[in-house]
């Protein structure tokens, strides 16, 4: 047992308990899918959505009875289709999204790709909707703290950064772009001109920037929505003090384990794409000190056969 979660307990303290489903790189893989990285010859199906919607709703109502703050986030990336002229499905993205109620989605690289700020220039591209008329259409909120709008439709579309309150304990979640995101943009939204329609700022400044409001702000737990890839999550995480937790996408690996900075103790976590993986943490909070003082981390493959409800005539005890 952590020896701070023994001292609480010793001292009859209650620690609080925050359970964070986490979701990144879905890429609008919301149907089955088969894992033929288990076994190629016979793969196990995965039950995209119906299954990501029954852990979801099993792990909420738990933690409801369980006087639990539940959270569900992603990192950015939820969106399907390329540029290459696949047919989009905004409407069933959104849809799929909103009926998990997640509490905050981060801005992906995928989302800027599809949904450009501006009309594109070049005629052999797909004219999705913009992104503007894109986010509009979910529930959730939408953050990123180091992309910048020029129309001021934006400003209430998409927030630096979002603030709860638990049982006393403040909880910042921000969310964070590649910088490199431009190189991604293949169309032409005009980033290099005196007036572009969306700026996206360095990863580190911007970072500690947040941190050090979100702290002002009386925050004691920070969150950080990541669609800059592995290794800057990495250096953010070392660089940048304060944060408690990355919940990281965009480029890179997916991993099985929690990775914990050696300096700072920032958590990363990190999923497989196009929902092979979710991600679930419980942190355990000394409600006086305000700190994390142990989390259990665990990767989830949601299979068919084990995340999806069974129909009526299937429940045991049912002919």
């Amino acid at each position: 047992m952590n020896i701070l979660l023994f001292l609480c307990f010793m001292i009859g303290v209650t620690p609080v308990k925050v359970e964070i489903i986490h979701t990144s790189n879905i890429y609008g893989n919301f149907g089955p899918s088969k894992a033929t990285w288990i076994n190629p010859d016979f793969p196990p199906v995965l039950g995209g959505f119906e299954s990501l919607k029954e852990l979801v709703t099993a792990e909420r109502e738990k933690a409801k009875k369980n006087n639990i703050l539940f959270l569900l986030l992603d990192a950015g990336n939820f969106s399907g289709g390329y540029i290459t002229g696949e047919k989009l499905s905004p409407d069933s993205i959104a849809y799929y999204m909103n009926s998990l109620n997640y509490n905050c989605i981060n801005l992906g690289v995928k989302e800027l790709i599809l949904f450009p700020a501006t009309k594109r220039s070049e005629k052999f591209l797909p004219e999705p909707m913009s992104l503007k008329d894109y986010l509009s259409k979910f529930k959730t909120k939408v953050v990123s703290a180091n992309v910048e709008f020029t129309a001021p439709e934006y400003s209430c579309l998409v927030l630096p950064y979002e603030i709860l309150e638990f049982k006393g304990i403040k909880i910042g979640i921000f969310g964070m772009l590649s910088e490199n995101a431009p190189f991604f943009l293949y169309q032409d939204i005009g980033l290099e001109s005196d007036t572009p329609p969306v700026k996206i700022y360095k990863e580190y400044e911007t970072a500690k920037k947040t941190v050090d409001e979100l702290k002002s702000k009386g925050c004691d737990i920070v969150i950080m929505l990541s669609s800059i890839g592995y290794y800057r999550e990495r250096f953010v995480a070392r660089d940048v003090p304060g944060i408690d937790l990355i919940l990281g996408g965009f480029d890179g690996f997916g991993e099985r384990q929690a990775y914990v900075d050696p300096v700072n103790h920032t958590i990363i976590l990190r999923n497989y794409d196009y929902l092979s993986q979710i991600g679930k943490i419980v942190l355990t909070i000394d409600p006086k000190a305000k700190t994390i003082i142990d989390f259990d981390y665990t990767a989830i493959t949601p299979f068919e056969e084990e995340f999806t409800p069974l129909a009526p005539a299937e429940v045991e005890g049912e002919e």
